[in-house]
């Protein structure tokens, strides 16, 4: 199964990094921390690494940049345990087991220093642009995030029968372990959504009311208990709180939340929840000058991208991508 998915996502606190919840390669795997500026071909070089690995038969899960969907942050080759991740800021995913396991691949070697110095003027005013559009998005959406309806009080016992009618069968062995990423985020063109590559098996849909992200915690800890790994997808209005998707991996059986945000339509059966408060005209106009404010950001961010295109010696780099590909047996 080919999964897509954002490890990280613009938030009313900031970029949200989840980059280290997708694998854990230092156990056991390995990792390659692609560095350089923008538009000096590190999405480009994980689509190429990606596709060899398909080639080769390995399953790939690929990690989306909730600024611009098309574009790659990383991807994983699940079968190997290997990783690819773009380690320029935000993310900073820094090898820690430097040539034991972890290599890093800068792209800035085979930029034109010279041409570069002579755009600096113009690189720093599209930089500060670009983070003005950024913060101005975080506001917007701190903003909003108070507007949402508050939580009622969450009946245990409802949640705690729910939870007991999708228990999986019990599997000899260790807890599950689970991975926090995110199946939407808000980026310049709107919500983006990889529900369809994520969800797997049995789709059951919760309806966005009082307790469904409770629900889902405790789906996923009965999961845990009786053995298997799961995958927990976000809200990106609450990072670190609103449980929004559910993927017991194994157990053949997946969970969505749905509301107009992402109101996934392939599902085999229904739990509805009760009733919460409902999102005002005020949220959608924050978010939609939230969105409005990433577009602006992606089009500074595409400023800079043709100055470093411009400096940069692609048929110089490509030369060095064997060595690369040998590391991940690709």
């Amino acid at each position: 199964m080919e999964r897509h998915f954002f490890p990280g996502a613009n938030t009313p606190i900031g970029f949200y990094n989840n980059f280290g919840q997708v694998s854990d390669y230092r156990e056991k795997g390995k990792a390659i921390h692609i560095k350089g500026g923008s538009g000096c071909g590190k999405s480009t070089l994980m689509k190429n690494i990606a596709n060899r690995a398909k080639e080769k038969g390995y399953e790939v899960e690929y990690m989306h940049c909730s600024s611009d969907p098309d574009s790659l942050d990383g991807i994983h080759i699940v079968d190997k345990n290997y990783v690819v991740f773009d380690s320029t800021s935000p993310h900073m995913q820094d090898p820690m087991l430097v040539s034991a396991g972890e290599i890093s691949f800068d792209t800035a070697d085979f930029l034109d220093r010279k041409m570069l110095e002579e755009s600096r003027e113009d690189i720093l005013k599209l930089i500060n642009s670009k983070k003005r559009g950024f913060l101005d998005c975080y506001r917007y959406l701190s903003a909003a995030q108070l507007l949402y309806p508050k939580e009622r009080e969450i009946n245990i016992r409802l949640i705690n029968n729910i939870a007991g009618m999708y228990d999986p069968k019990p599997r000899f062995g260790n807890t599950g372990k689970e991975r926090h990423l995110f199946a939407t985020a808000i980026t310049p063109t709107g919500h983006k959504s990889y529900l369809d590559t994520i969800l797997e098996g049995r789709v059951v849909g919760i309806t966005d009311g009082a307790g469904t992200s409770e629900l889902l915690r405790e789906i996923n800890r009965r999961a845990r208990v009786n053995g298997y790994d799961t995958d927990l997808y976000f809200c990106p209005m609450f990072p670190d709180k609103k449980l929004e998707h559910l993927v017991v991996r194994g157990a053949d059986i997946s969970f969505t939340t749905l509301n107009k945000y992402h109101d996934y339509e392939k599902i085999d059966e229904k739990v509805k929840m009760p009733e919460k408060g409902v999102l005002s005209r005020e949220f959608d106009s924050l978010l939609m000058l939230a969105q409005n404010s990433l577009k602006n950001a992606k089009q500074k961010h595409s400023e800079i991208e043709k100055i470093y295109i411009n400096a940069m010696d692609f048929d110089k780099m490509n030369t060095q991508l064997e060595k690369l590909y040998e590391f991940l047996e690709v």
